[in-house]
């Protein structure tokens, strides 16, 4: 069993500069790719307008930019992204009271040091307990 992510290096800084690009707020969107054994290849991202009301604290996918993506058969779908601006690449209690468990990956961008970004990927399962697995991580 793999439990690895891999993405390219341009990948990921384009995924960190849309995201501080949308500083103050968390940005979001989704993650496409291929996954094979359990092993993940993130080959490019769609962002989605964050429309929380609190969206410094928070993402809401906006429902008419996510569900097109969500239904467009061509997409392959591994998980999603969202940014913390001020906090750490770890899940807080929203992220693993979300109901995007149902995909394999959840991304989470760290933008709380401005000179080093980091990214860390999870998987959430939505079983009691609630738990969340750490997964290896490299970008070329």
């Amino acid at each position: 069993m793999c439990r690895h992510v891999f993405m390219r290096k341009e990948l990921l800084n384009s995924l960190i500069k849309n995201s501080c690009e949308k500083l103050p707020a968390e940005s979001c969107g989704f993650l496409l790719g291929n996954i094979q054994s359990r092993c993940y290849e993130v080959l490019s991202f769609i962002p989605v307008p964050n429309i929380s009301k609190q969206s410094q604290t928070h993402f809401t996918m906006d429902p008419a930019v996510s569900i097109p993506i969500l239904t467009n058969a061509t997409h392959s779908i591994l998980g999603i992204y969202h940014s913390h601006p001020t906090a750490a690449a770890e899940p807080s209690s929203l992220d693993t009271s979300t109901l995007w468990h149902t995909f394999p990956l959840y991304g989470i961008i760290s933008l709380q040091n401005a000179d080093r970004p980091h990214m860390q990927f999870y998987e959430i399962k939505k079983a009691a307990p609630i738990s969340f697995n750490k997964l290896s991580f490299e970008s070329d």
